[in-house]
């Protein structure tokens, strides 16, 4: 049974009611019609309306100041959408190269480490923040780069300085990236003057990740920016032995320990086994990317040892190597649903990924009654917490816990008729039907304009920084118009 307290003074009060609540909870809720009280930063109440779409007693903005109450009729209600992996810097860079294959991450590591300036990754963040927001994901982890910009804090400052302006969750990943060193760094100041080029050595690289999560820790019920450890990679490092690789781990699990933050790095075939058996860093405070690639054993080993795996199903990583997401969840181990980030042939819309994992595993096993809705759902929704380790705070819509809710826009041709909202939710559903989103108790989009920022400014400032860098990198008509646009290239 629900128990609401007496609002107290100045404590903001929304009470949204009569759509579909979907509440994701322990036992799987769903009330049509339903309600979701918000006081202040927390979920208050949530339960089924009555045959007059009237809440029970007492389940009603009181007088405080900015008190709501938001009509929900034709909307199904939703715990925000947890996006569990991603890289910042990938906004700016969307659709070019991406015909290169390969060569596409050494052309995004370029712009990143030796032709950004600090503003570059103030307006990505904002954008992409804003591109997340406008998608329902109210909470997403963003690598700073294709691999992490770890030779100066000021990238990360600017970073979560663009994101405390769009309002969302969003947790910062920092680390070294993968060998060889030293790597070759540029700073370019504002107005685009070259002012160093130095090598960053792994010594700097760990001094700047231990510095970025001294700063940016926080008690997640406190603060909407976190920061996790990101290596690059976890498991074996190319080009070294095992006493470096060793070495690198060691570092990053002893700055994880010591701040109390999660490690959150890229694993394929081969890094489970090896991290495991040589490196002893896996537990449930680790989340693994992709994890294309890895055999059954390796399987077990990720079941057993509670790290969690984020899989992003539209990923270059997962065409070339088959993530085995249903047998890691028959195995016990915890899958996610991610993005990977919105460069450089994707977006943020996490309702696209659950039904491309969906239909990536039925079509593989041939069996279209796996990967049901509510399970995709909850790999985007309450799962993902648990593998971030935020679950006590995000996921559902339970009372206790963060205000984090979206409201889907129902009343539309491609969502009717007005049957089975979860359904309807998972597989009619798209980023753009998303009408509302709340945040922390904070209503940061209504009717799809959001609150928190200026889109234009936004939109004006990425532009800006985005074709600034690609300038500055030398980016041509070969680059930004592939040859294969207008036809199929061969077969390998």
């Amino acid at each position: 049974m629900t128990t609401h307290c007496e609002p107290k003074p100045g404590v903001r009060e929304i009470l949204i009611s009569g759509g579909d609540v979907i509440t994701m909870d322990p036992q799987r809720r769903i009330f049509s019609p339903g309600y979701v009280h918000i006081r202040g930063d927390r979920i208050a109440g949530v339960g089924p309306l009555d045959g007059s779409h009237t809440p029970p007693s007492g389940v009603a903005p009181g007088t405080a100041p900015g008190a709501e109450a938001i009509d929900a009729r034709g909307m199904i209600v939703l715990p925000g959408l947890i996006d569990t992996h991603g890289h910042a810097g990938h906004g700016l860079t969307k659709s070019v190269g991406e015909h290169l294959g390969d060569d596409w991450v050494p052309l995004v590591e370029d712009i990143y480490y030796r032709r950004s300036t600090p503003d570059f990754w103030y307006a990505e963040a904002m954008l992409s923040g804003l591109e997340r927001l406008k998608f329902g994901t109210t909470c997403g982890f963003s690598m700073l780069g294709s691999s992490p910009r770890c030779d100066d804090p000021v990238y990360a400052e600017r970073h979560m300085a663009g994101h405390r302006r769009v309002g969302a969750r969003n947790i910062l990943g920092i680390g070294p990236p993968n060998p060889p060193w030293p790597k070759p760094f540029r700073r370019i100041a504002a107005d685009g003057r070259v002012t160093a080029d130095h090598d960053v050595d792994l010594t700097r690289a760990i001094a700047v990740t231990a510095e970025v999560v001294e700063t940016y820790r926080a008690d997640p019920a406190a603060s909407r920016l976190l920061v996790q450890v990101a290596p690059s990679r976890v498991g074996q490092l190319p080009g070294l032995d095992l006493a470096a690789t060793r070495h690198q781990h060691d570092q990053m699990r002893r700055i994880a320990s010591a701040a109390g933050v999660m490690i959150n790095g890229h694993a394929y075939g081969g890094d489970i086994s090896y991290a495991h058996e040589h490196l002893g860093i896996l537990g449930p405070d680790v989340m693994l990317a992709h994890c294309t690639g890895i055999n059954r054993h390796e399987v077990q080993i990720l079941a057993q040892t509670g790290a969690a795996v984020s899989h992003g199903p539209s990923t270059h990583s997962y065409q070339r190597a088959r993530c085995p997401v249903m047998e890691l969840v028959h195995a016990g181990a915890l899958v996610t649903i991610s993005t990977d980030g919105s460069g450089p042939d994707r977006t943020f819309d996490l309702f696209k990924e659950m039904r491309m994992a969906m239909i990536h595993q039925r079509a593989y096993f041939h069996d279209t009654s796996l990967l049901p809705p509510g399970q995709a759902l909850a790999m985007v929704t309450i799962e993902a917490a648990r593998g971030l380790g935020l679950d006590a705070l995000i996921g559902s819509l339970e009372p206790g816990k963060k205000a984090d809710v979206i409201l889907v826009r129902a009343d539309q041709p491609h969502m009717y008729p007005a049957v089975q909202p979860l359904q309807r939710a998972v597989y009619a559903a798209s980023g753009q039907d998303v009408d509302t989103v709340v945040v922390d108790g904070e209503i940061l989009m209504r009717g799809r304009r959001v609150l928190s920022i200026d889109e234009q400014e936004v939109l004006a400032l990425a532009h800006r920084e985005a074709t600034a860098a690609f300038a500055r990198a030398g980016i041509g008509d070969g680059i930004m118009a592939p040859p294969v646009m207008w036809g199929s290239a061969s077969l390998r």
